[in-house]
């Protein structure tokens, strides 16, 4: 089971990577912001799903007259191939279950300190939902869901501009988004590709919320060196929106750079032949015996004559082994042709 639900791992682990290239090299340095946020969270969930989506691929195999005759019969037990002395699927298979344990322990700690920071916070005030409070401690401000995070001194100093990147933030929902990426990131634990569109995602919330602190009527020349003036801060938790985001020289440049045009938007397109790669590679073969070509049609829908059997012999790992297959119908026994 849990070998299984590794090689499943891996498939998606593949499709991220393939979507991360293209992402990165056509559409990460566009400021459609909006339209790049919903094409990572789109891969994300679309990665995980492709691996279901393989077609089936019928394909028919001819026996000879006298195939059933001429080669021996072998009990179905036999089919399965010997067991390895180590059991070297269990040791991965346990190794993957590990990893994504610690992804978990890991964000619920987050969480929970996260949690105790925003509860131990003096409550400052509350508009739209957004629930406002003072910490004591010097750190970067943030928001979490519903609360935003601030130092006295940031509060007191620039506390305008803060709040509206914050309130952004909160209004966008970008808390979710990241849930979102931890919890089915946990079982890419091993996938540089899910941390890096990760940090793509990251990156997008704050060009959004960068663009509504400048829509809001701020100077953008008094936002930027705010921004540099923050950099220096401590870096806050992950699971959080810190206002002292890394990558400040590309906030920067985004703010200033040209919009990009509409026709540049098309490049998302470019992920649609991805899509099928996907599911060619994921595709299943099924082999169709029949001794009758006339009857052959009807073999997918009634697979009831005698003459028209559909075999699909699997290993204990669930890989399909390589070969053609004849049962004898009624007796549990069955023939191994030539291999395919």
């Amino acid at each position: 089971m849990l070998y299984a639900l590794m090689l499943y791992a891996l498939k998606t682990g593949g499709c991220l990577a393939a979507f991360y290239l293209v992402f990165k090299l056509f559409l990460s340095r566009e400021t459609f912001h909006r339209l790049n946020r919903v094409v990572v969270l789109s891969v994300l969930v679309l990665s995980f799903v492709m691996p279901f989506c393989g077609v089936k691929i019928y394909r028919e195999v001819q026996l000879e007259e006298n195939a059933l005759k001429t080669l021996p019969a072998l009990p179905v037990e036999a089919l399965q191939p010997l067991e390895s002395s180590f059991p070297w699927q269990e040791v991965l298979g346990a190794l993957f279950l590990l990893g994504v344990l610690g992804v978990v322990v890991r964000l619920v700690c987050s969480t929970l300190t996260l949690w105790r920071v925003v509860r131990q916070a003096q409550p400052c005030a509350e508009r739209q939902g957004l629930k406002i409070v003072r910490s004591n401690h010097p750190q970067a401000p943030f928001s979490w869901f519903c609360y935003v995070v601030v130092g006295e001194d940031d509060l007191d100093e620039n506390g305008d501009a803060i709040l509206a990147h914050e309130e952004a933030h909160v209004l966008l929902g970008h808390s979710w988004d990241l849930l979102l990426f931890d919890v089915l990131g946990a079982m890419q634990w091993f996938n540089p590709a899910l941390w890096l569109l990760r940090r793509e995602l990251k990156a997008i919330h704050e060009y959004e919320a960068d663009r509504a602190v400048l829509e809001g009527g701020f100077n953008a020349r008094a936002y930027q060196l705010l921004l540099i003036k923050k950099a220096a801060g401590e870096r806050w938790y992950s699971v959080a929106n810190s206002f002292n985001h890394s990558k400040l020289k590309n906030r920067i440049t985004m703010m200033i750079q040209k919009q990009s045009s509409r026709w540049a938007a098309a490049k998302v397109l470019l992920l649609l032949p991805l899509v099928g790669v996907a599911m060619g590679a994921f595709a299943e073969t099924v082999y169709v015996v029949s001794e009758d070509k006339d009857t052959m049609k009807n073999e997918i829908s009634q697979p009831t004559a005698a003459s028209q059997l559909k075999v699909r012999v699997v290993d204990t790992t669930g890989a399909p082994i390589m070969g053609v297959v004849v049962m004898k119908q009624g007796t549990g026994e069955g023939i191994c042709t030539d291999k395919q």
